[in-house]
């Protein structure tokens, strides 16, 4: 349509170059009118030999188009060869609409006999001062803005423009915008030195450049952004510098995208492919960092909002997959490599750990089941191989399908539990942990219960029933309720402690035989009860029946003796290998990817109405032990 109008005012200043306004005006009006332009509105301010001027310019419905100001100018020679020399616009506003059938200038009419083509003006020269388009896309109203000049010919055409365009609060600032027509019909379009702000996404992008060429339904696009930031606070990541290509040839858009950090320290890269009718695409991406090290490299240095939410880390942590999309929202599959990874507990360490975690959503996160991680738990001077299945659900739940810990030589295991997503301010968790005991060393297990005087040898098999709960304080305590674990078969157990009561008279005596007796004692059947109170001191049973060979004669003894007991490292071998599960899975894996995904230092989920909650992984353990893996 303002090909019209620049072709209208061609034709009219050849033809009226010698009338003045009076006549000019009118006539002028008349013509754009049977163009389909009107109502027209205009003042004719000079008209001479040069050219001729128009002031205050409406045309279409309510000023769809609308100039303070057109400066044509003519010579002979350019008019004998039928063109204009120059056409200056000032001050031009209009409003347009673009969408899948094209562009159209709102309030004002197609011509009624006008080519589907698009037709060249007979203007060698198009100068644009402050002109302003308000645009309505299918992605919201944007407003652009243009100062530039257009160089014409019979059919080629060369634009060079600065472009302003805000669509929403995203602005993009284009310093220099080049645009060609080929010979062969195609286009060409530059962009050097670009920049765009996009708030919504908190990220800024500098130094653009860019390139796209089309024709028909064939398309290229390169384009290189010197440095894109994230301006959250904290930043989700550091400032990256990347490369993109996309192709078109039908309805089918192929595209690839490079991305690094300016230490080299980060790699990201996508390649896919979108279909244009169907709005349906997917990905291969990946997000590769260089080995974590401690006092060198860190997640919080690629990724700062990350902050202190992870513990120092070593080792190799990478993604990759596939990213599907269409109407119905995202589809992700992607893949977290663990390798050789290790995170320091502070009162736990965790080394070794390996494995791979398919994730299956972001927002919120979540994995399929079934997911696979092994690592090794070092408690003090204590290493614990651990094994896990586990699923992250999207409530947040951590469910173990098993958790299975190197102990002494046995082992002990989890099986399906869940352990739910809490939030501060909720009624304290409960969580019951039954925990399985296989083919332990008896001296280990004796050694870590800390009853003074008390050894033994032999293997024990059993279940310590934990259970997990928080005070409405915010404090959290374990309770092992009524716990047992027996011997296999026969073996030895010695106590030389003092802790058997010392009574006077006949009882004295059986006291003196039965501490005679414990001091090597053959047991033919063994079982130990294990009680912690919430409200109470730790205690244990211990159920004896054999003899000391030195001892009358090898007499035969049944024993029930109940001794004072410490579980604090009996229970912090178990829950570190519990907190290793969470540190693995929700805080390493799952939180990394997260903050990729989306502005948090910990898993939120938004409340009605209100902003993000930290949403709790495991209930914090009581300060003499070590704490389980939290978020908040």
């Amino acid at each position: 349509m303002v090909v019209a109008v620049l072709a209208t005012l061609a034709g009219l200043a050849a033809a009226l170059r010698l009338a003045g306004p009076a006549l000019v005006e009118p006539r002028l009006i008349a013509l754009l009118e049977r163009q389909g332009l009107g109502p027209v509105a205009l003042r004719v301010e000079r008209v001479s030999l040069a050219g001729l001027r128009l002031v205050d310019l409406q045309l279409g419905a309510a000023g769809a188009l609308r100039a303070a100001r057109v400066d044509v100018a003519i010579s002979p020679k350019r008019l004998l060869a039928g063109r204009l020399d120059e056409v200056v616009l000032s001050g031009a506003r209009l409003a347009a609409t673009v969408d899948a059938g094209g562009v159209t200038i709102r309030g004002l009419a197609p011509s009624p006999g006008a080519a589907t083509g698009m037709a060249l003006p007979p203007i060698d020269h198009i100068v644009l001062e402050d002109t302003q388009l308000a645009v309505t896309t299918p992605l919201g109203d944007a407003t652009a803005k243009l100062d530039g000049t257009i160089a014409l010919a019979a059919d080629r055409l060369d634009a060079e423009t600065r472009l302003e365009v805000a669509l929403g609060a995203w602005h993009l600032v284009v310093h220099t915008v080049r645009l060609a027509r080929r010979p062969d019909g195609g286009w060409h379009v530059a962009l050097a030195q670009a920049s765009l702000a996009a708030p919504s996404l908190d990220l800024v992008a500098d130094a653009i450049d860019g390139a796209l060429d089309w024709r028909d339904d064939h398309a290229t696009l390169t384009a290189t952004a010197g440095r894109v930031t994230d301006t959250g606070t904290p930043a989700r990541i550091v400032p990256l510098a990347g490369t993109f290509q996309a192709e078109r040839r039908g309805d089918a858009v192929t595209f690839e995208l490079a991305a690094h950090d300016t230490k080299g320290e980060l790699t990201l890269g996508a390649k896919g492919r979108h279909a244009l009718a169907a709005q349906r695409g997917s990905a291969q991406v990946t997000a590769t960092p260089r080995p974590f090290a401690t006092g060198r490299l860190q997640p919080r240095d690629l990724a700062p909002a990350l902050g202190a939410a992870l513990p120092p880390i070593d080792g190799t942590v990478a993604v990759t997959g596939t990213v599907a999309w269409s109407r119905a929202g995202l589809d992700p599959k992607l893949t977290l490599t663990l390798a050789d990874t290790a995170l320091d507990l502070g009162t736990a360490r965790i080394t070794g750990a390996h494995g791979t975690i398919m994730i299956d959503s972001v927002a919120p996160p979540s994995t399929l089941p079934g997911q696979h991680v092994s690592a090794t738990v070092t408690v003090g001077a204590v290493s614990l191989p651990l094994e896990l299945a586990f699923q992250l659900r999207r409530d947040g739940a951590l469910a173990l399908a098993s958790l299975d810990l190197g102990f002494a030589d046995g082992q002990l295991a989890l099986r399906d539990v869940v352990v739910p997503a809490t939030k501060p301010g909720t009624p304290p968790a409960d969580l019951a942990l039954p925990v399985t005991v296989t083919d332990t060393d008896l001296a280990s297990v004796l050694q870590l219960i800390a009853i003074d005087g008390l050894s033994g040898s032999g293997r024990l098999d059993g279940v310590l029933p934990l259970r997990l709960t928080r005070r409405p304080d915010g404090t959290s305590q374990v309770a092992l309720d009524r716990g047992r674990l027996a011997a296999r078969g026969p073996g030895l157990i010695k106590y030389l402690g003092s802790a058997l009561p010392k009574p006077s008279g006949a009882g004295a005596e059986q006291v003196g035989l039965l501490s005679d007796a414990l001091k090597d004692f053959h047991y033919q059947g063994l079982a130990l009860e294990l009680d912690r109170r919430p409200d109470g001191p730790d205690g244990a049973v211990l159920h004896l029946t054999g003899a000391n060979p030195a001892v009358l004669n090898g007499r035969q003894f049944v024993l029930n003796i109940r001794l004072d007991a410490d579980f604090d490292r009996l229970l912090a071998a178990f829950l570190a290998g519990l907190d290793a599960a969470g540190r693995l899975t929700r805080d390493l894996g799952i939180t990394c990817l997260s903050l990729v995904a989306e502005r948090a230092s910990c898993y939120c989920s938004m409340a009605a109405g209100g902003g993000p909650e930290c949403v709790e992984t495991l209930a914090p353990l009581p300060s003499r032990l070590p704490r389980c893996c939290c978020l908040s």
